[in-house]
């Protein structure tokens, strides 16, 4: 994971100060990082991937940003329901007649960033 992914991460997740432990066969070590500034990530994370409507019923759309992303979408239980690369500049409309109604997971990532959105299903 590079710092820009961490970065991202990171505030996302809502961290100001995060500790990663690593574990090895032949030892342990934990190293704290302290994320000061991630203003010069290349694009803000809103304009990379959009959902609506939200809540969803017979569809939702995904668009993405000017970069190509590969999304995920994942249920309740954490079962991956699909997944998808979708060009820059690309609408794409999933269709949810075959998914029971709850909250599911876009896990969406690009070349240099990654994130997590929601969308609602509700009854058909």
């Amino acid at each position: 994971m590079n710092l820009q992914m961490f970065c991202t991460l990171v505030l996302g997740l809502g961290l100001a100060n995060a500790k990663l432990a690593a574990q090895a066969c032949i030892g342990t070590g934990t190293l704290n990082v302290t994320v000061q500034d991630c203003t010069h990530t290349s694009t803000p994370l809103e304009s990379v991937l959009d959902i609506y409507p939200n809540p969803a019923q017979a569809s939702f759309w995904v668009k993405t940003g000017a970069e190509p992303v590969f999304i995920e979408l994942f249920d309740g239980l954490g079962l991956k329901r699909m997944e998808q690369t979708l060009g820059g500049n690309t609408s794409l409309e999933i269709r949810t007649e075959h998914l029971p109604s709850g909250l599911y997971w876009v896990h969406w990532r690009t070349r240099t960033q990654l994130g997590a959105k929601y969308v609602l299903v509700t009854a058909n």
